[in-house]
């Protein structure tokens, strides 16, 4: 069940597009509201957190390349189980 609830997590790029976008803004907005408190309370400020330095499509492609690449031979076995 954990498991499941991990491929949930992270499977937003292989959502239908509309889908997929729309969570994308909403993290984006979640992570840019982190790095302005960070900035505030005079911390570094976190990888992909910045709002003047990154954007959506570097967020979106870090996270492909990283966590989805990194994931995929898992996510390969839970399509077997379930087939």
């Amino acid at each position: 069940l954990e498991y499941i609830c991990h491929c949930s997590d992270v499977s937003n790029p292989s959502k239908p597009w509309a889908v997929c976008k729309q969570w994308s803004d909403l993290i984006v907005q979640e992570f840019f509201h982190q790095g302005d408190l960070e900035q505030s309370m005079g911390l570094p400020i976190s990888p992909n957190m910045q709002r003047d330095v990154t954007d959506q499509c570097i967020i979106s492609k870090n996270f492909i390349d990283f966590v989805i690449n990194n994931f995929r031979p898992l996510a390969e076995i839970l399509i077997l189980i379930f087939q």
